[in-house]
């Protein structure tokens, strides 16, 4: 009676110990499954590395695996979850552990202790990124004080043009003063000219009325015609020097017209190319401050890209390592769930066992 049972016991060991080893052959399945997520993640990892040089395109591609990656693991998570319920309720009517769960709570330990290694990996990682995403931190301050030296180049350019528009504006007012100094002097002229012409008109009265006057000393003192003759040629020359200075007047006059035409001439072409260097300047420096203020839009939006990549790519790492972290927690519940399936399955056949046994302790009794 005491072969049958031990030859039986034995075969239920054996047959426990194929159902152990086909479970732990499927644990070592999810394990490597599990690995090769983790491997997946660490090339994920890898590539977000190699996007920082071609961020436009990489971050994009990184994006959208990044995202196929956290359904997975979301829908993996929920599956744990609710076999973790199961689980749960099914260990409520355990009562005592095993042996052998302490070996595999040690392999837990061990298991966690590998995920802290591979979290502070991660966290290197990460250190290793942050001088680069200083530098990129560093080149949007420089691009900063670019702009901020282009738009003091701006005020400089600004101050100049208005300092030109106040010479520009002094120039105007020196040339209204000069205006008005030329229309004086006109004046003059013409005020002198229209004197003589007064003098010359009443010149013919006055030289009549010395006719009449010659007539009468002429007709008083017939005695006296010699001296009638010197005074008539004395006439005549008085007569040729009126005419000369008549001429002369008049010459003078044409003169003092030709150069106040010639100076007003001088003034029209020095006020036309002023005026037309002012507007060449003024166009100079209206393209030159578009030019400015498009350079300072160009570095604004560099700035914001930079910015917006470097704030991608720091909730892209946070993604990373909170993908990381609920990696190890699956992991970690995987392998509880597999320490409690063992224990349901040691405890079932510790149960069939006793069942098995029971009668034959009875008979043994009996």
């Amino acid at each position: 009676m005491s072969g049958r049972p031990d030859l039986r016991e034995n075969a239920g060991d054996e047959t426990r110990m194929i159902a152990l080893q086909q479970q732990i052959d499927e644990l070592r399945g999810i394990v490597h499954e599990l690995m090769a997520r983790q491997a997946r993640g660490d090339e994920l990892f890898k590539s977000h590395e190699m996007a920082l040089g071609q961020v436009r395109a990489g971050v994009e591609q990184q994006r959208h695996e990044t995202t196929q990656t956290l359904q997975t693991h979301h829908l993996d998570d929920q599956r744990l979850r609710q076999q973790l319920t199961d689980l749960d309720a099914r260990v409520d009517g355990f009562v005592r552990p095993l042996r052998s769960i302490q070996a595999h709570v040690s392999e837990l330990g061990e298991a966690l202790r590998r995920g802290r290694e591979e979290a502070d990996k991660g966290e290197r990682r990460f250190d290793e990124l942050r001088p680069l995403i200083d530098h990129i931190a560093a080149q949007t301050e420089r691009n900063a004080s670019v702009v901020q030296a282009a738009r003091e180049s701006i005020e400089g350019l600004r101050a100049e043009l208005d300092e030109t528009r106040r010479g520009l504006q002094l120039s105007e007012d020196a040339i209204k003063i000069v205006e008005q100094d030329f229309r004086r002097r006109i004046a003059e002229v013409s005020q002198e000219s229209l004197n003589a012409s007064a003098r010359i008109d009443e010149l013919p009265a006055i030289f009549d009325r010395h006719a009449v006057a010659i007539e009468d000393m002429r007709d008083s003192i017939a005695h006296l015609d010699p001296l009638f003759d010197a005074l008539g040629v004395a006439d005549a020359r008085l007569q040729e020097k009126i005419s000369r200075f008549a001429a002369q007047s008049a010459e003078r006059d044409d003169l003092i017209d030709e150069q106040i035409d010639e100076i007003r001439r001088q003034i029209q072409t020095q006020w036309y190319d002023l005026r037309q260097s002012t507007d060449q300047r003024d166009e100079w420096l209206g393209q030159r401050l578009g030019d400015l203020d498009d350079i300072d839009r160009e570095l604004a939006s560099r700035t914001t890209a930079l910015e917006t990549r470097i704030e991608e790519t720091r909730e892209l790492s946070g993604q990373l390592r909170r993908e990381l972290w609920v990696l190890h927690e699956s992991r970690s519940r995987m392998r509880l769930e597999q320490a409690q399936a063992e224990l349901e399955s040691v405890a079932d056949a510790r149960r069939a066992t006793e069942q098995e046994l029971a009668p034959e302790r009875r008979e043994a009794g009996t």
